[in-house]
């Protein structure tokens, strides 16, 4: 094993209560640890210095992400061979460090890994997908000024895909997405063409439950779509899953159903068209083809790591749906049995204790 000169960074502003946390588990490269802080009013800047990390102070006036992961990486010396960027709500797991020294070699410009965004009440991955952070010190830059990501500018380009190594995201899910939301908005409004930060701004919009911004946005991404060549079916698919579940939230079944189908013929192996259909189908009160899409879901055993999935795929919420339309079918032994699949992935969730309670005297009652 080649003994790479390996180092991290990251930026951040006012987040003094990731910091002993983040720098806990990057402590095997305590001293290799680079931060640019962007104008913190908080103790991030002392309590960082405090812990060991290399800290630089930089202000922006109109702020671009890219611009400061930049600053950020520029601020490294140059004689690091591998960068590893993390977010501060970002952990890492345990053996981190080796599996990266482990596949990296000198042809390498870049390691791909698993990257959990999201988990449920038990810890079990609910949205994640593939991530590129991990990179050969001056073969990239940081382009795009939100959702930014690492473009290549050396000769031959050279990516791994390591989905062992294991990033996980342990954010502060109270903080609002404005500010993201509104320098995105700003980017497609002067790049109207763009078709990955079109993308961006549906999905943004369907975060935030603006249903209607979402479709514009989607049908914007279609049309754009058709101008490349190359096909971005990740991208489409998801687009068609943000159309349906716009148009259920809205009650524009017929479209609803139109976008479904569309997603499911675009991506059979995981379980997001399914789940659309199943909510879409739901709300029709067509209880026995809401069901027969929620078990075909349930098929599915294992989470799509190249995909990005909903949360709503993997955390009970089919098991609750389903339990719900065996409810208003009259099959109460059914309704309870997946009401407690659902309470083992939610067993907070005091909803569904009580529907458990109304599944069981209905069945006395019968």
């Amino acid at each position: 094993m080649e003994d790479y000169k390996i180092c991290v960074y990251a930026i951040c502003k006012n987040e003094e209560k990731f910091v002993e946390r983040f720098m806990n588990h990057v402590q095997e490269l305590k001293d290799h640890v680079y931060i640019l802080d962007t104008g913190s009013e908080d103790n991030t800047v002392q309590k960082f210095k405090e812990l060991g990390a290399h800290v630089q102070i930089k202000k922006y006036e109109n702020f671009d992400f890219s611009q400061a992961r930049n600053d950020a990486l520029s601020f490294i010396p140059n004689d690091y061979d591998i960068c590893i960027c993390l977010d501060l709500d970002d952990c890492i797991e345990e053996g981190f460090l080796n599996k990266i020294k482990e596949n990296w070699d000198k042809d390498t410009t870049m390691l791909s890994y698993y990257y959990i965004y999201d988990t449920d009440a038990l810890d079990n991955p609910t949205i994640s997908f593939q991530c590129e952070k991990i990179h050969k010190r001056d073969s990239y830059k940081w382009k795009y000024p939100v959702h930014e990501l690492l473009q290549f500018i050396g000769e031959k380009e050279q990516v791994k895909a390591v989905p062992e190594i294991v990033v996980k995201h342990r954010p502060d899910w109270g903080k609002s997405r404005a500010f993201y939301l509104n320098i995105l908005e700003e980017y497609v409004k002067n790049n109207p063409l763009d078709r990955r930060n079109i993308y961006l701004l549906a999905r943004e919009y369907k975060h935030t439950c603006q249903w209607e911004k979402c479709i514009q946005m989607c049908h914007k991404y279609i049309d754009v779509y058709g101008n490349y060549e190359i096909p971005f079916e990740e991208e489409l698919g998801q687009t068609y899953s943000y159309l349906t579940k716009s148009y259920c939230a809205l009650n524009y079944f017929q479209e609803a159903r139109l976008w479904g189908i569309k997603c499911l013929k675009n991506n059979k192996r995981c379980r997001t068209p399914y789940v659309n259909l199943l909510k879409v189908y739901y709300k029709l009160k067509e209880y026995d083809k809401a069901l027969g899409y929620g078990f075909k879901a349930l098929e599915i055993k294992e989470k799509n790591k190249i995909r990005s999935e909903d949360r709503d795929c993997w955390d009970g919420t089919i098991e609750d749906d389903m339990s719900l339309c065996f409810y208003y079918l009259g099959n109460y032994d059914k309704a309870i049995e997946f009401v407690e699949e659902a309470i083992k992935k939610q067993p907070n969730n005091e909803r569904l204790k009580k529907n458990r309670e109304k599944y069981i005297d209905k069945r006395k009652k019968n």
